[in-house]
Protein backbone atom coordinates (compact mmCIF):
# COMPACT_ATOMS: atom_id res chain seq x y z
CA UNK A 1 0.00 0.00 0.00
CA UNK A 2 2.97 2.43 0.62
CA UNK A 3 4.28 1.48 -3.27
CA UNK A 4 0.61 2.53 -4.72
CA UNK A 5 0.05 6.33 -5.57
CA UNK A 6 -2.37 8.12 -3.52
CA UNK A 7 -5.33 8.25 -6.03
CA UNK A 8 -5.14 4.17 -5.50
CA UNK A 9 -7.76 2.32 -3.13
CA UNK A 10 -6.39 -0.25 -1.02
CA UNK A 11 -7.70 -3.28 -2.45
CA UNK A 12 -9.47 -5.86 -0.17
CA UNK A 13 -6.25 -8.22 1.03
CA UNK A 14 -4.22 -5.21 2.01
CA UNK A 15 -8.31 -3.75 4.03
CA UNK A 16 -7.78 -7.31 5.68
CA UNK A 17 -4.44 -6.86 6.79
CA UNK A 18 -5.12 -3.66 8.02
CA UNK A 19 -8.13 -4.30 10.21
CA UNK A 20 -5.79 -7.66 11.50
CA UNK A 21 -3.17 -5.37 12.26
CA UNK A 22 -5.54 -2.81 14.21
CA UNK A 23 -7.33 -5.70 15.88
CA UNK A 24 -4.30 -7.84 16.82
CA UNK A 25 -3.29 -4.29 18.30
CA UNK A 26 -6.90 -3.38 20.01
CA UNK A 27 -6.41 -7.34 22.22
CA UNK A 28 -3.01 -6.10 22.85
CA UNK A 29 -4.17 -3.32 24.60
CA UNK A 30 -6.89 -5.17 25.93
CA UNK A 31 -4.84 -7.33 27.82
CA UNK A 32 -2.51 -4.92 29.18
CA UNK A 33 -5.44 -2.90 30.69
CA UNK A 34 -6.65 -6.25 32.03
CA UNK A 35 -3.23 -7.01 33.19
CA UNK A 36 -2.85 -3.16 35.42
CA UNK A 37 -6.73 -3.62 36.42
CA UNK A 38 -5.47 -7.05 38.32
CA UNK A 39 -3.00 -4.96 39.63
CA UNK A 40 -5.32 -2.13 41.11
CA UNK A 41 -7.93 -4.40 42.43
CA UNK A 42 -4.65 -6.69 44.78
CA UNK A 43 -3.09 -2.87 45.82
CA UNK A 44 -5.80 -2.17 48.38
CA UNK A 45 -5.04 -5.69 49.98
CA UNK A 46 -1.41 -5.76 49.45
CA UNK A 47 -0.73 -2.15 51.22
CA UNK A 48 -2.96 -3.21 53.83
CA UNK A 49 -1.12 -6.10 54.43
CA UNK A 50 2.41 -4.36 54.34
CA UNK A 51 0.96 -1.86 56.89
CA UNK A 52 -0.42 -4.72 59.33
CA UNK A 53 2.93 -5.82 58.99
CA UNK A 54 4.97 -2.49 59.51
CA UNK A 55 2.48 -2.20 62.85
CA UNK A 56 3.34 -5.70 64.15
CA UNK A 57 7.06 -5.01 63.35
CA UNK A 58 6.50 -1.73 65.90
CA UNK A 59 4.76 -3.65 68.44
CA UNK A 60 7.14 -6.32 68.66
CA UNK A 61 10.29 -4.11 68.92
CA UNK A 62 7.70 -1.87 71.24
CA UNK A 63 6.92 -4.25 73.56
CA UNK A 64 10.96 -5.99 73.66
CA UNK A 65 12.05 -2.65 74.49
CA UNK A 66 9.35 -1.79 76.99
CA UNK A 67 9.83 -5.12 78.86
CA UNK A 68 13.50 -4.61 79.34
CA UNK A 69 13.15 -1.05 80.61
CA UNK A 70 10.14 -2.71 83.23
CA UNK A 71 12.87 -5.27 84.11
CA UNK A 72 15.63 -2.91 84.39
CA UNK A 73 13.10 -0.53 86.96
CA UNK A 74 12.94 -3.98 88.77
CA UNK A 75 15.95 -5.12 89.03
CA UNK A 76 17.35 -1.66 89.87
CA UNK A 77 14.94 -1.21 92.22
CA UNK A 78 15.45 -4.25 94.28
CA UNK A 79 11.86 -3.93 95.70
CA UNK A 80 11.54 -7.93 94.84
CA UNK A 81 14.03 -8.46 97.44
CA UNK A 82 12.96 -5.56 99.85
CA UNK A 83 9.63 -6.19 99.85
CA UNK A 84 8.99 -10.15 98.65
CA UNK A 85 11.73 -11.56 99.56
CA UNK A 86 12.85 -12.82 96.63
CA UNK A 87 15.88 -13.26 94.87
CA UNK A 88 16.42 -12.03 90.92
CA UNK A 89 16.32 -15.16 89.78
CA UNK A 90 13.12 -16.21 91.64
CA UNK A 91 11.32 -12.87 90.41
CA UNK A 92 12.50 -13.56 86.89
CA UNK A 93 11.14 -17.48 87.53
CA UNK A 94 7.49 -15.95 88.43
CA UNK A 95 7.20 -13.59 85.38
CA UNK A 96 8.51 -16.60 83.06
CA UNK A 97 11.41 -14.63 81.49
CA UNK A 98 15.41 -16.65 81.82
CA UNK A 99 17.03 -14.68 84.12
CA UNK A 100 20.64 -15.21 82.16
CA UNK A 101 19.18 -13.89 78.85
CA UNK A 102 17.85 -10.98 80.53
CA UNK A 103 21.03 -10.02 82.60
CA UNK A 104 22.93 -9.88 79.04
CA UNK A 105 20.29 -7.62 77.61
CA UNK A 106 20.31 -5.61 80.37
CA UNK A 107 23.65 -4.77 80.30
CA UNK A 108 23.23 -2.69 77.26
CA UNK A 109 19.76 -1.35 76.22
CA UNK A 110 21.41 0.72 73.56
CA UNK A 111 20.70 -1.84 70.53
CA UNK A 112 17.04 -2.44 71.66
CA UNK A 113 16.29 1.24 71.98
CA UNK A 114 17.40 1.82 68.33
CA UNK A 115 15.73 -0.84 67.15
CA UNK A 116 12.82 0.48 68.29
CA UNK A 117 13.37 4.06 67.35
CA UNK A 118 14.30 2.64 63.72
CA UNK A 119 10.64 0.51 63.85
CA UNK A 120 8.47 3.98 65.12
CA UNK A 121 10.18 5.96 62.24
CA UNK A 122 9.29 3.31 60.08
CA UNK A 123 5.31 2.96 61.53
CA UNK A 124 4.70 6.84 62.03
CA UNK A 125 6.86 8.17 59.14
CA UNK A 126 8.69 10.92 61.07
CA UNK A 127 12.18 11.17 60.85
CA UNK A 128 14.12 9.23 63.37
CA UNK A 129 16.63 12.71 63.86
CA UNK A 130 13.35 14.05 64.63
CA UNK A 131 12.27 11.49 67.58
CA UNK A 132 15.38 11.91 68.81
CA UNK A 133 15.35 15.65 69.42
CA UNK A 134 12.01 15.35 70.90
CA UNK A 135 13.23 12.70 72.98
CA UNK A 136 16.08 14.81 73.97
CA UNK A 137 13.11 17.99 74.66
CA UNK A 138 10.74 15.79 77.02
CA UNK A 139 14.22 14.29 78.98
CA UNK A 140 14.77 17.81 79.34
CA UNK A 141 11.37 19.05 81.38
CA UNK A 142 11.78 15.94 83.27
CA UNK A 143 14.03 15.49 85.96
CA UNK A 144 12.97 12.38 87.48
CA UNK A 145 12.65 8.92 85.83
CA UNK A 146 9.14 7.39 85.99
CA UNK A 147 8.86 4.77 88.46
CA UNK A 148 6.62 1.41 88.59
CA UNK A 149 4.33 1.61 91.42
CA UNK A 150 4.87 -1.29 93.66
CA UNK A 151 2.32 -4.05 94.06
CA UNK A 152 1.48 -5.50 97.62
CA UNK A 153 1.13 -8.64 98.11
CA UNK A 154 0.99 -10.98 101.53
CA UNK A 155 2.66 -14.04 99.97
CA UNK A 156 6.21 -14.33 98.62
CA UNK A 157 4.66 -14.96 95.65
CA UNK A 158 4.15 -11.82 92.80
CA UNK A 159 -0.10 -11.95 92.33
CA UNK A 160 -1.02 -12.52 88.26
CA UNK A 161 1.89 -14.73 87.42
Amino acid sequence: MANKPRHMKPTDPEMEALKSSFEDGRNMAKAEISALEAKLDAAPWLFRMAGKIEATSFFKSQSEFFRLVMLKQVKDSKDYRDNYGMTWEEFCDSVKVDRRRIDEQLVDLRPFKAEFLADFANFSGVELHKIRYLGQAISKQSSSSPRLPSIPATSSKLPYT
